[in-house]
């Protein structure tokens, strides 16, 4: 399924961005397989995920871009931010083998 050229456009070509703005149909990407017989590492592997980004967002902080967020809030879904702060990430430098601390010192 994952190989069929009926359902995928170069399906031997890893293409990751093929997946960025639309979601494929239930029954034509099943990375874990389905039902009863589900991959025994699927929920290692999604843990394994979380544990990474984690790793990463600790490494690092986020800051506002422009100005600062102003305390409106907008009614949504939820309450929402007005307007939305843009904010970029950026990794501490930390020596070879050494974690840096949130203030970016390393420890």
């Amino acid at each position: 399924m994952h190989h069929d050229p009926a359902l995928w456009t170069d399906p031997d070509e890893f293409r990751p961005e093929r997946f960025l703005h639309e979601r494929p149909p239930a029954q034509q990407y099943l990375p874990f397989g389905g039902g009863p017989h589900q991959c025994l590492g699927r929920q290692f592997s999604l843990l394994e995920a979380v544990t990474a980004v984690v790793t990463i967002l600790r490494q690092g902080k986020f800051e506002l871009t422009s100005g600062q967020f102003g305390g409106r809030l907008r009614p949504a879904i939820a309450l929402e931010p007005d307007p939305h702060p843009r904010a970029v990430f950026s990794l501490h430098r930390a020596g070879p083998g050494m974690a840096a601390d949130h203030d970016g010192t390393a420890r």
